[in-house]
């Protein structure tokens, strides 16, 4: 169910296709295991990698915002699908989906030093370099480019995560570590080298130490040929500025079956045919998120024109859940709002009009987007093949 291949026609049954276009959806998947210690968490307590407190657990993922002036873009919404993750039947009670947008610092680990993979010794020899209030190791010179030294076994020495530390030193600067084949948890596997279910063999496959071999195959190459940095943006300096709004979204049972959930503006069930032969009920849920409504602000944020990252992060669950994105974007607006009162009140203490701008279209929302009597969808001939276009309101 949560690891098949999710078509375009099960979310979006109007969309027409043309010939070569690919009919498969590329989601984003969340596989999220709140008992399971992540990379970098050092606290002896979790030594055998299991997490006792749930409850304090949490995961999450950050990326780059290329177009930061949301002001003048005039970004409205944040939306995006949602297939339901409480589908198999479990007592999953679910948690919190959190989503900032803002300045977040870069700094992975805490220690107020800016981490890059290409600025480690390129013998190995770490013994010179200065240790952070964390233990690890931080480089000396200067950051100018991000690229591996291609001598000798210079990116084998310098390919060691963010920790600066290789599975043997890992070991003996954190003991209570070190019986673990990987103390710090954050070496890389290809998923073809592993084994299991599909998400035993990417569970690997976001670590840092080692996913930039030198040598590939076609069953083993790394996820990515430059050094991991602590510069998401690479604008070569490390960001520690934390200030950010901040939107809070409870999922669980019983707020997506809400039917007045504020967040969510579209439902749809259907019967979808699995790679083994049956079939299974799916709910998928559309939520647009104003992002002028935040439910918090973070470190004095007051307006929307440096918008430079986006952080979205899990907390509160207690059992292994599975996020799977259909779509999730930025939606800006045509449209520009009149924030001003039309009337002559000069206090406009009695003006509670409540103003918004939004789409209903047949391509997404099928089932409750009704066209006006006489209209027809027009219709592009590309490559031989009738394209019917998109009609929203």
């Amino acid at each position: 169910m949560y690891s098949r291949r999710i078509f375009i026609d099960e979310i979006f049954p109007q969309i027409d296709l043309v010939q070569g276009q690919t009919t498969v959806i590329n989601s984003l998947d969340l596989n999220y295991y709140p008992n399971l210690r992540g990379p970098y968490n050092m606290d002896p307590s979790v030594s055998d990698g299991i997490i006792d407190n749930i409850n304090d657990s949490w995961a999450g993922i950050t990326r780059l915002i290329n177009t930061t002036d949301f002001e003048q873009s005039n970004v409205e919404y944040l939306e995006f699908w949602l297939m339901d993750p409480f589908l198999e039947g479990n007592q999953n009670s679910g948690g919190k989906l959190t989503f900032n947008l803002g300045n977040i610092s870069e700094d992975i680990i805490k220690d107020g030093r800016k981490q890059y993979e290409n600025g480690l010794p390129e013998d190995g020899d770490i013994s010179l370099l200065p240790t952070t209030s964390w233990g690890t190791v931080v480089p000396q010179n200067q950051s100018l480019v991000y690229a591996f030294s291609s001598v000798g076994d210079a990116r084998i020495n310098q390919d060691v995560g963010i920790d600066g530390y290789d599975d043997n030193e890992e070991a003996a600067v954190f003991s209570a570590f070190a019986d673990l084949s990987d103390p710090a948890n954050d070496n890389y596997n290809y998923f073809l080298n592993k084994t299991g279910s599909i998400f035993e063999r990417y569970m690997d496959y976001n670590g840092l130490d080692g996913n930039s071999p030198e040598t590939i195959s076609n069953t083993d190459r790394g996820s990515s040929t430059f050094p991991d940095v602590e510069d998401i943006n690479r604008d070569n300096t490390m960001n520690t500025i934390d200030s950010y709004f901040e939107y809070e979204l409870e999922i669980s049972p019983n707020s997506l079956s809400n039917l007045n959930n504020p967040y969510i503006i579209d439902r749809k069930e259907k019967n979808v045919n699995l790679p083994n032969g049956t079939s299974e009920l799916v709910r998928w849920y559309q939520f647009r998120i104003p992002i002028n409504e935040p439910t918090s602000s973070i470190g004095g944020i007051s307006d929307f024109r440096s918008i430079r990252f986006m952080r979205m992060y899990l907390t509160e669950f207690t059992q292994n859940t599975i996020f799977r994105f259909g779509t999730l974007e930025l939606v800006r607006s045509d449209w520009r709002k009149y924030q001003l009162s039309l009337d002559e009140e000069i206090d406009n203490n009695n003006d509670t009009t409540d103003f918004s701008v939004g789409i209903i279209g047949i391509q997404e929302n099928e089932e409750s987007y009704v066209s006006p009597p006489g209209v027809e969808r027009e219709q592009f001939n590309n490559n031989n093949t009738i394209v019917r276009q998109n009609e929203q309101s």
